[in-house]
């Protein structure tokens, strides 16, 4: 689906997505695309309902967990710090 819907978007955006790949569980190397949270917003689109829904609430999920972990980053950082000017 998401080959299908590449040409639109590098006529509209002047870029292809990135094309990767994966090792699944059996060693074969696969093809996977690398998207950003745009990319996918456009490919959901297109997409049923239902497998929109649980894209947008999926990404939703990401960045909380991705926002708990900064906090938790900068609160190890600001009591393993030192300050020198006390």
């Amino acid at each position: 689906a998401i080959r299908k819907m590449e040409p639109a978007w590098a006529k509209v955006t002047q870029g292809n997505f990135s094309l990767s790949t994966y090792q699944d569980a059996t060693g074969r190397t696969l093809p996977c695309y690398v998207l950003t949270k745009t990319e996918c917003l456009y490919i959901a689109t297109k997409f049923n309902d239902e497998a929109r829904a649980k894209l947008v609430l999926r990404w939703e999920e990401l960045e909380k967990a991705e926002a708990r972990r900064q906090v938790a980053d900068a609160r190890c950082a600001s009591e393993n710090a030192i300050c020198y000017t006390c």
